[in-house]
């Protein structure tokens, strides 16, 4: 599962690998945009600091998560999280 992180203004703060494996934790500092790319029917996101906004391709509205809220994606479209301010999410 490959994702990219990028500031605010969209320039691209670093790329990488998640192991495939459920429980793999993202720390997500203010201004950074997490670009989970080819997600993957039934993952869930689960926010373990903080808080976050998400939103997914094909789904018109977008979300806020408070700690221990989880998100189910949906289909396979991309999902796009930021730390409101920051956060810390897990893939479950």
């Amino acid at each position: 599962m490959e994702y990219t992180v990028r500031n605010a203004r969209g320039a691209l703060l670093g790329r990488k690998v998640l192991p495939s494996h459920r429980g793999a934790d993202v720390s997500l500092e203010k201004d950074e945009l997490f670009r989970l790319d080819n997600s993957r029917h039934s993952q869930s996101i689960q926010v373990v600091e903080g808080r976050v906004w998400l939103t997914q391709s094909g789904n018109p509205e977008d979300v806020i998560l408070e700690k221990g809220q989880v998100y189910r994606v949906t289909g396979g479209g991309g999902v796009v999280i930021q730390g409101l301010p920051a956060g810390r999410v897990r893939f479950v």
